[in-house]
């Protein structure tokens, strides 16, 4: 293992440290899920299942994002150009990536063997008793491409009275006002799109969305949307922004600062990151589903330019 520097230790450390860091051994003890029913269960702390309205419970962990198996681009994964699919809905457009065991960190790269064996427990603990016929079981782990975090870009709209009724419950704000909200709908989650609308008020009152933390968003609006899309994407979003709005990752890098969604390809994927993350389970009758969620994320090492990759340096362009 190459040393680290000093500075990357204390955050690693800070992370590890966490009590609900994913890595740490019996860590399923500390959690529950709050039944929601056909809305999924979200997870809370195990403390809190007696309440009428527990909080939700963010857990952290370091790993490192697939560097080709992604959909990071700032449109996410819609695709204009096969109408005839559901997937192209502009409202389904998502953001969504695989992380992977973390090389050449120690203890840190064991304790994600620890994080996935926590998923499994989690998941398992949550179905209850089997049923009579065996349900599917659906993780968001994989042997080779690792772990799905999903990440809605373009949610359904608060009405506002709802927003005015519950406003005491939004009034912790964000240090830096751009809050990420991650949804159910991926390729991962497809039988249960219909509850994007539903499982929406639990994730925005979990990340703490404020009315202050709306007007910050501003440049990541749909008149301000920070790249030129093509023109079958802006007229989808131009279709639903009286209803719908975009919600760019609450994802930043080294040094704190957020990280553009016109960067997002360029500055993630092969990264090694600090991962915040919920999770919602839906369990019905013949089947059983996982999500994650990405609340936060915050890189740790920034991603190596591949073998022959042009790179930008104070004495012109070179290639590695």
């Amino acid at each position: 293992m190459t040393p680290l520097h000093p500075s990357l230790s204390k955050r690693i450390e800070e992370v590890r440290n966490d009590p609900l860091y994913a890595g740490r051994a019996g860590l399923s003890s500390k959690l529950a899920f709050f039944d929601g029913g056909n809305e999924g269960n979200r997870l809370i702390l195990a403390e809190e299942a007696a309440s009428a309205s527990p909080s939700g419970a963010s857990l952290r962990i370091i790993g490192q994002i697939s560097r080709g198996d992604h959909f990071l681009q700032p449109t996410g994964t819609y695709m204009p150009a096969h109408k005839s699919k559901d997937e192209d809905d502009v409202t389904k457009a998502k953001l969504r990536f695989h992380l992977h065991r973390p090389r050449d960190f120690g203890d840190v790269s064991d304790e994600y063997d620890t994080f996935l064996a926590n998923l499994a427990l989690i998941h398992e603990e949550d179905v209850g008793k089997p049923t009579q016929k065996p349900k599917s079981i659906h993780r968001p782990s994989d042997n080779v491409k690792g772990i799905t975090v999903l990440h809605q870009l373009v949610i359904p709209r608060e009405d506002e009275d709802d927003v005015d009724d519950g406003d005491s419950q939004y009034e912790t704000s964000s240090d830096h006002g751009s809050d990420a909200a991650a949804m159910i709908n991926s390729t991962d989650c497809t039988s249960f799109r219909s509850l994007l609308g539903l499982a929406w008020p639990w994730i925005a009152s979990f990340i703490n969305l404020t009315r202050s933390a709306v007007a910050f968003r501003s440049p990541f609006s749909f008149e301000g949307w920070p790249v030129k899309p093509d023109s079958e994407w802006r007229k989808e979003l131009d279709s639903v922004k009286e209803t719908h709005d975009i919600y760019p990752m609450q994802a930043f890098g080294r040094d704190g600062e957020l990280i553009h969604p016109s960067n997002y390809a360029k500055k993630l994927p092969g990264a090694i990151v600090d991962l915040s993350f919920t999770i919602i389970h839906y369990d019905f009758d013949k089947s059983s589903r996982m999500c994650l969620y990405l609340t936060k994320l915050r890189v740790l090492v920034a991603p190596q330019p591949l073998p022959g990759s042009v790179r930008s340096t104070k004495n012109g362009i070179i290639r590695k």
